[in-house]
């Protein structure tokens, strides 16, 4: 059976390991006393055997005084019998003590004596100590009953079974009580957590008391409250912003429709409210590709087609298309570029239109736009757009990469700009694994720089 819960799976464990322990103590205990005991009772066998001997080699042919001596001891200690033959194996002393509940005979003459020492059973399983010796021409058999060495061990075995079953059931009531203790500040920080909501992101579990082994979850948990409060907040801010921006050209083509609707008016007038709200119409279309382009940039899959590019070719394709729309605005382009580049084709042009479209957008009439590439001596390849425009205002550097953010305030913008493209140029460099900087003097220009990651393109380039 599969175990779910880390209190049963922590219970199961304990008490696993506490009846090992317990039955291994146990066992080593049981082993060291039933050695213990046989030890003794060799001893003291051995001293009975020991004892007629001695009797013999007093009196070597008096076997009336050997005869006395046995009966003597098999009437002081029953459970011991001792039998003496000679070279013929014909019995010449023994204990004969069967009428003190001693060992009877028929049990001592199926006794095996073929070896020194020895346990044997009888059909009772009862134990018996075997020894043998020889004196001379005398053999010498003592046999000891172990009947209450059994009993003496097999009470202790079984409480040790009794000991081990009742540990077992203490060890899972006590490892699980143990583990729904150990496990409480877990569930506590399951029940912050699942007392959290969308309303409540900026909220912590700022506890300090959390054990070791949750202060590093309960940190990272705070930290991921920190990135959803913030992604959230981000999502908050956009969703107000694409309301704010939508509202504003499909309020201008509403006012339009009805101001025509309001009366007849001329084919001229309803084609200058056509041509009007056309513009709003590319307008939102401009706006819509651009988020559609974010949200794929957003996606962990996304997959770029790397070209080997050459720079000069690139950033000559970009001025010749916005060469129109300088001469209009009475701005030089300048290009200055060497080197080659793996990159996505359409996405870099997609980022130097954005910059260059921007930069032409905030210079005034004879100012001059410059486009920049080089590889670096690391193998990096930088490209650079910079203007001769208006500038950004500091407090409003950070905040420019923003969906929606303009800074209206420092800049005079040509047009209506969409407030995104500097988010897809970012957006794009994040793709390529790059950065983009930004540096500016308000009133004086602005320069954008994207730096791409070496590849091994770049760095031949650098090398030749």
């Amino acid at each position: 059976m599969k175990l779910n819960s880390i209190s049963i799976r922590l219970t199961v464990w304990y008490a696993l390991l506490s009846t090992t322990l317990i039955a291994s103590v146990g066992y080593t205990m049981y082993w060291m006393l039933a050695d213990r005991l046989l030890r003794e009772d060799d001893t003291f066998l051995l001293s009975k055997v020991s004892e007629a001997r001695a009797v013999i080699a007093l009196h070597p042919e008096n076997y009336d005084a050997l005869q006395e001596e046995l009966q003597h001891e098999g009437e002081t200690f029953p459970d011991i019998r001792v039998r003496v033959l000679d070279e013929h194996h014909a019995v010449i002393a023994d204990t004969n003590n069967e009428n003190t509940h001693g060992i009877a005979s028929e049990i001592f003459d199926a006794m095996p004596w073929t070896t020194e020492k020895t346990d044997w059973y009888d059909r009772q399983r009862t134990r018996y100590r075997l020894m043998q010796q020889h004196t001379g021409k005398l053999t010498i058999h003592a046999a000891m009953r172990l009947a209450k060495e059994q009993r003496l061990l097999n009470f202790y075995r079984d409480m040790l079974l009794t000991g081990v079953a009742a540990v077992l059931l203490i060890a899972m009531f006590a490892g699980y009580a143990i583990a729904r203790y150990g496990l409480a500040p877990l569930h506590r920080l399951a029940a912050l957590v699942d007392g959290l909501s969308v309303k409540q992101l900026n909220q912590r579990v700022g506890e300090t008391d959390w054990p070791q082994e949750l202060r590093l979850l309960a940190d990272n948990f705070n930290r991921l409250l920190i990135r959803l409060d913030d992604a959230f907040s981000r999502m908050s801010r956009f969703s107000a912003d694409i309301a704010h921006e939508l509202r504003t050209p499909l309020q201008i083509l509403r006012s339009e429709a009805e101001m025509s609707l309001s009366r007849e008016r001329s084919p001229a007038e309803y084609r200058q409210c056509l041509e009007s709200g056309l513009d709003e119409y590319a307008r939102l279309s401009r706006m819509v590709d651009a988020l559609l382009f974010l949200a794929r940039a957003e996606q962990a899959d996304t997959a770029l087609d790397y070209k080997n590019l050459d720079l000069s070719a690139e950033l000559q394709s970009v001025c010749h298309f916005f060469q129109a729309m300088a001469d209009e605005l009475d701005i030089t382009l300048h290009m200055q570029a060497h080197g080659h580049l793996s990159a996505d084709q359409g996405l870099l042009r997609r980022a130097l239109a954005n910059l260059v479209d921007n930069a032409l957008r905030h210079t005034g009439r004879g100012g001059t736009v410059t486009l920049n590439a080089l590889v670096l001596q690391d193998g990096d390849v930088e490209l650079s757009v910079s203007d001769s425009g208006c500038g950004i205002a500091t407090e409003d550097l950070p905040h420019i990469t923003e969906r929606f953010y303009t800074a209206d305030r420092s800049r005079q913008r040509l047009g209506q700009g969409s407030g995104l493209g500097l988010a897809i140029v970012q957006s794009i460099m994040r793709l390529h694994g790059g950065t983009i900087t930004f540096s500016s003097t308000p009133g004086q220009g602005t320069e954008v720089k994207l730096q791409f990651p070496a590849n091994d393109l770049s760095r031949h380039s650098a090398s030749a």
